[in-house]
């Protein structure tokens, strides 16, 4: 497919780039940061709008930054992991444009003069915040799953995770299961694969909860409240 530039305008629901093509088609890309130039390469044509690959940014502009995860789109591995699609940008400019999202959707859901009256509330640390995290096996790795649902993307470390389930998640690479569900709490440290296993989940101001393993409760400890 041939290489295209295209000025990003604005995000997609999900973290795709958009800009429009020379013959005015809209196409989507992961990478890209809104109000920069990027040479994409288109891969889906399709006869209304495309889809592409980013490559590179022509001009970076002043919210790109440095992916923390290599497999973050516009990372080091040229693999995506779905998990993080704004790590390219600064994490004011990730809130507010979910924020813009969020507003989008009320008008387009029918109440044109929608104002979204409460600011977002954003989690105190971009990184080390997530107490649950399933990974998947593929022959002797274990990762996420790709957009496809199907294909397995091995991962060591997840920027993402707790560093107690990060450290867990080496350890366990050759383990023998089909999945691997990692959980952590302050008072119990990591489960791993025990979702029947109560833990103790403690919030400032409600204080604690008595939970299965396996069951859900707010990822982010630091926000649940």
């Amino acid at each position: 497919m041939a290489l295209e530039t295209i000025a990003a305008s604005g995000f997609a629901y999900g973290g795709e780039a958009f800009g429009r093509l020379a013959d005015g088609r809209v196409c989507f890309f992961r990478g890209g940061v809104p109000g920069e130039s990027s040479e994409v390469e288109v891969t889906v044509s399709k006869r209304s709008w495309a889809r592409g690959e980013w490559v590179r940014a022509i001009e970076p502009c002043r919210e790109r930054i440095e992916c923390r995860c290599p497999l973050a789109p516009g990372g080091r591995s040229g693999i995506f992991c779905p998990g993080c699609s704004y790590q390219q940008v600064d994490y004011a400019t990730e809130v507010a444009w979910k924020q813009r999202q969020l507003s989008d959707f009320i008008v387009r859901g029918g109440i044109a003069d929608a104002e979204v009256l409460l600011a977002p509330v954003p989690s105190p640390r971009r990184f080390g915040w997530r107490n649950r995290l399933k990974l998947s096996r593929s022959g002797r790795n274990f990762g996420f799953f790709a957009e496809d649902n199907r294909t397995v993307i091995p991962v060591a470390h997840c920027p993402l995770a707790v560093p107690g389930i990060d450290d867990a998640m080496e350890k366990y690479a050759g383990f023998d299961a089909d999945e691997l569900y990692f959980r952590w709490t302050a008072a119990d440290g990591v489960v791993v694969n025990e979702p029947e296993r109560i833990v103790t989940e403690e919030l400032p101001g409600f204080g604690a909860f008595k939970v299965p393993a396996g069951a859900f409760f707010q990822t982010n400890e630091a926000v649940a409240a």
